[in-house]
């Protein structure tokens, strides 16, 4: 910093803003153009040592102004003024990603907390579903309001024998998806009712839908379509195995550009009473 005057430290302090606002990883094709582009400025703009510079500008993502930073590039203690930019700039972007790969494990340990900590002893009970539906849906009472359409869909059915904690999670995971898949402004619609001897929980989003290359991998664990660090891809690997537990299925129909609808099928034991009564509400 002695080394410069003000207004060549305000120019270093620009490269390195640059620098942090870096995010897009460029291509080796783009990353040559760009620097076959800024050498070329250069060297018309006599700078000695133009490939070195151009490279380090380029990774800088000084790129669309290079011929700004002149002051700096014909300091007479030129590279090692760049040299200090791009050590900096790499540690900017290493604590960048050291901050992503957290937030990531983060995310993947509190989603492992929440599935062993719940329901540890295998205690059932019976629960009513559409409570269960309910209570999950209140937690993302700040993300629905506003810009999403909840529509319910409830027929009144008996009582489910199950592990109430443990299938909240599931509706829980269900739901995000959905708000997330529509970007968090469209119709959300949950439907509850009875096929045969099965309760049926619908969960629908008309959000993007997914893609049928991808469709057959979005129950693996640590598969995600969200962009990077976004998402840490357990949630539908855990609301099948909790399905599962309760000897019910997963099911799943989307088209790409319409939206997804998830559906649960939880059976009941042989000789559970059927309730006809229908309860349809929309907020």
């Amino acid at each position: 910093f002695k080394l410069l005057d003000s207004h060549s430290l305000e120019l270093f302090m620009q490269l390195l803003t640059g620098a942090k606002r870096a995010s897009a990883v460029l291509s080796t094709r783009e990353e040559r153009a760009l620097r076959k582009e800024v050498k070329k400025q250069l060297i018309e703009a006599e700078i000695d040592d133009a490939d070195t510079k151009a490279r380090i500008l380029v990774e800088l993502r000084a790129t669309t102004n290079a011929l700004d930073y002149l002051p700096l590039l014909r300091h007479q203690e030129s590279n090692f003024i760049l040299e200090r930019a791009q050590s900096i700039g790499s540690l900017i972007n290493s604590t960048k990603n050291i901050d992503a790969a957290v937030n990531r494990v983060s995310k993947i340990v509190t989603t492992l907390k929440s599935f062993s900590a719940v329901d540890t002893e295998d205690e059932r009970i019976e629960a009513d579903l559409k409570e269960g539906i309910e209570a999950a849906l209140a937690q993302y009472t700040h993300q629905i309001s506003g810009r999403t359409e909840v529509v319910r869909q409830y027929d009144a059915l008996p009582m489910l024998v199950c592990l109430q904690d443990e299938l909240k999670l599931v509706w829980m995971h269900l739901i995000h998806n959905a708000l997330q898949a529509m970007d968090y402004g469209g119709t959300l619609t949950i439907s509850l009712k009875r096929i045969g001897n099965e309760a049926v929980i619908s969960v629908t989003d008309n959000g993007c839908g997914i893609a049928e290359e991808i469709r057959h991998r979005i129950f693996e664990a640590f598969f995600s379509t969200r962009p990077h660090g976004e998402g840490c891809g357990l949630g539908l690997d855990i609301a099948k195995k909790i399905v599962a537990k309760h000897r019910g299925r997963i099911e799943v129909q989307t088209e790409l550009g319409l939206g997804s609808t998830f559906s649960v099928y939880l059976p009941y034991p042989s000789g559970a009473s059927v309730v006809k009564t229908n309860e349809q509400a929309s907020v």
